[in-house]
This record gives C-alpha cells, sequence and structure tokens, in this order.
C-alpha cells in the first residue's frame, strides 16, 4: 500500500517548512563550529555578565547620588562610602569590556586595551578591598571609642587614608607588573571570564605577587573580620544587658529588634566578603602551585562573585540602611516632576527625627 505524500498547504509549503529547518540547523552547527563554548554557556555567561555590569554601574551611581543628600551618615563615612563607590564603579566599566567577547567569544579591543583593562581591575578591586578594611576600622573605633571617635577619626584623617589606599594600589600593581620584562606579560585574555586578568600566581610573577597579596588581600581579611567579630560581640554583650532589665522582654523574644538587626549586619558584612574573595583565591593559589587548571565553570563562579562584591557593597552598607532609602524615594519623587505634599514633608521630619549624632553608642553605627 502507498503512503500518501502530505498535501502541501499554499501558506506553509511543506518543502519550503523542511528546507526553513534545514537552513536553521545549518547555521547552528555553522556558529558552534567557529566558537570554542557552547552556545547554551555563552547565552548564560552572556546574561550573567550583563546583568552584574548594569547593577554595578547603576547602583553605584545611585550610591554617589544619594549619599551627599544623606544626614544620618557623618562626614568621615561618606566620605569612605563614596571611594568605595568610585572604585566599584570603576569596576563596572572595565567589566563592560566583557560583554562582548561573551557574545562573541573572542577579543575584539586589542593588546593595548587588554593590558589597561587588565591592570585597572585588579587596581580597582585591590582599592575596593582596602576602603572596605578602612570602613571597618572606622565602624570598629565609633563602637570601642565613642568619646574620642570625633577627635581620632577627622575628614582630614579620612582622606590621608583613601589616599594611601589609592596609593598602595599604585605600589602593588605595579610591582607584579614589572616583575615580567618586557612589563605587563603577566595580563592576558582570559576566554572563560571575557576579560583580560592579570595572572597574579603564574610562573615568575608568584614570589612578587604572593608578598603584595599579604598586603593588600590577607591584610584587609584579617582587620575586616577582627573588626567584624569585636562588633558582634559587642552587640550580643548590649542585647544581653537590656534583656537582663526586668520588663524589657517583648513578645517572648530574648534579643530586641534592634540589636538583632545590628548582629545581622555584622554577619552579613563579614561573610559577604568571604563568599567573595575566598573561592578566587584559593583557586588561583592551587593552580600556581598545582600547575592544574581549575574547571571552567569553577574558575568563572569565582571570579564572577568577585565582580558580585561591587555591587553587594552598596546594598550591605547604603541600602540596607532606611534614612539612606528615604533619601533616595524623596529624590526619585522629586526628580519625576511631583511638588512636595504635605507626605513628603513629614518624610522630611521623619529623616530628621531618626537621624541621631552618628556614634552616640554603639547601635548606631550598625548601619540598619
Amino acid at each position: 500500500m502507498d503512503i500518501m505524500e502530505p498535501e502541501e498547504s499554499l501558506l506553509f509549503p511543506t518543502s519550503s517548512f523542511n528546507e526553513t529547518n534545514l537552513t536553521s540547523t545549518r547555521i547552528v552547527n555553522l556558529i558552534e563550529s567557529n566558537l570554542q563554548t557552547p552556545l547554551a554557556t555563552i547565552l548564560l555567561r552572556t546574561v550573567s555578565i550583563f546583568f552584574a555590569f548594569v547593577l554595578i554601574v547603576t547602583s553605584n551611581f545611585v550610591n554617589l547620588v544619594v549619599l551627599p543628600r544623606t544626614k544620618c551618615f557623618g562626614e568621615v563615612t561618606r566620605f569612605l562610602l563614596r571611594s568605595l563607590a568610585m572604585a566599584d564603579l570603576l569596576i563596572g566599566v572595565c567589566m563592560a569590556f566583557s560583554v562582548w567577547p561573551a557574545i562573541t567569544d573572542n577579543w575584539p579591543f586589542g593588546d593595548v586595551v587588554c593590558k589597561i583593562i587588565g591592570s585597572s581591575g585588579s587596581l580597582l578591586a585591590t582599592a575596593s578591598s582596602l576602603t572596605l578594611m578602612c570602613i571597618s576600622v572606622d565602624r570598629y573605633l565609633a563602637v570601642m571609642k565613642p568619646l574620642r571617635y570625633i577627635t581620632i577619626v577627622t575628614v582630614k584623617r579620612a582622606r590621608c587614608a583613601v589616599t594611601a589606599v589609592w596609593l598602595v594600589c599604585f605600589i602593588y600593581i605595579a610591582f607584579v607588573d614589572t616583575a615580567t620584562w618586557p612589563p605587563l606579560q603577566n595580563i592576558t585574555y582570559d576566554p572563560v571570564l571575557c576579560n583580560c586578568i592579570m595572572k597574579f600566581f603564574d610562573g615568575e610573577v608568584f614570589p612578587q605577587a604572593l608578598g603584595a597579596a599579604a598586603v593588600c588581600v590577607a591584610l584587609p581579611s584579617v582587620v575586616i573580620t577582627f573588626a567584624n567579630v569585636k562588633l558582634l560581640m559587642v552587640s550580643i554583650h548590649h542585647a544581653k544587658r537590656i534583656d537582663a532589665i526586668p520588663g524589657n522582654r517583648k513578645d517572648g523574644r530574648r534579643i530586641p529588634t534592634r540589636e538583632l538587626k545590628a548582629i545581622r549586619t555584622t554577619l552579613v558584612i563579614t561573610g559577604i566578603y568571604y563568599i567573595a574573595w575566598t573561592p578566587f583565591l584559593v583557586t588561583q593559589i592551587y593552580t600556581a602551585v598545582s600547575s592544574v587548571a581549575p574547571a571552567d565553570w569553577l574558575h568563572y563562579s569565582s571570579g564572577y562573585l568577585v565582580l558580585s562584591n561591587s555591587w553587594w557593597n552598596v546594598f550591605i552598607y547604603s541600602f540596607m540602611n532606611k534614612n539612606f532609602r528615604k533619601t533616595l524615594v524623596d529624590l526619585f519623587t522629586r526628580n519625576c516632576g511631583h511638588c512636595k505634599t504635605s507626605n513628603e514633608m513629614q518624610s522630611h521630619s521623619s529623616v530628621a527625627s531618626n537621624c541621631r549624632v552618628q556614634f552616640e553608642d554603639a547601635n548606631s553605627t550598625q548601619l540598619s
């Protein structure tokens, strides 16, 4: 018995449909044959890189605009947060150069731009880490030395500290860059991260990079951990003292909500820092020592966490502050052309009434 061929539709001819499918398949095969990475991987990394790029640039730009108008932060704190936001914003600018390579699986910008982006990215990431250390020291002194804080931490000293941070970063990068001859030979395009990075722990630069990393990576880690552990102990101790006062327990909770927020903020600050940096440093050092390259997914994930820390910082240090959020909403509504209503005036009054002397006690410094 003969099998009847399906009749062709005038609108959708079977032959044309089959030819279209065949053509699409050929196009996909042609693309995959010219690329070293599967299309699914390219799509995933492109979306993730573009997502991180938009978040880093947008959040830090908003931070730089809103911080000067948020009066509940002291002048020193605002200065340190602006320095952090500037470093993170520039990291986002460097990350913009990863979007096109993520799509095309190729670096199209040339060797000179590659060297500039690689050096700048390493410098800015180090500056961000050291600035986080300064912020932790600032918060530590505010809690542990509340009466002497104003005399110890001045705007002039804060500016000197930030200047020293950037100077150390430049020396650090120059120290590693000139370990090879000609210089900058340790900066190459990384096809997994889709950007040019500095190979800190490769070959001849390993001793210099290890010594520099002890100052610019290990030191901030130790200081941030020490400062935040002390702040955590102070918060817990303060919570126990409040809980011991008769009549202070509410709804059966042993620790007041304010203290819980302070403890939570301290844990988040310390935890996020280690989540961002530990996987990357471990994989880099392991690769240098064992000469075994990590799996692509591990290499990409560890690098992506370090970059994502540039927008995590904004949410931890700024957006978690209620008065910062109120200032942001007020600024947004005014720029949208709305007139100040009685509700907005009440919002201003609420912000003003909630503002305290920045470090009158331990809790006022927990950015919660």
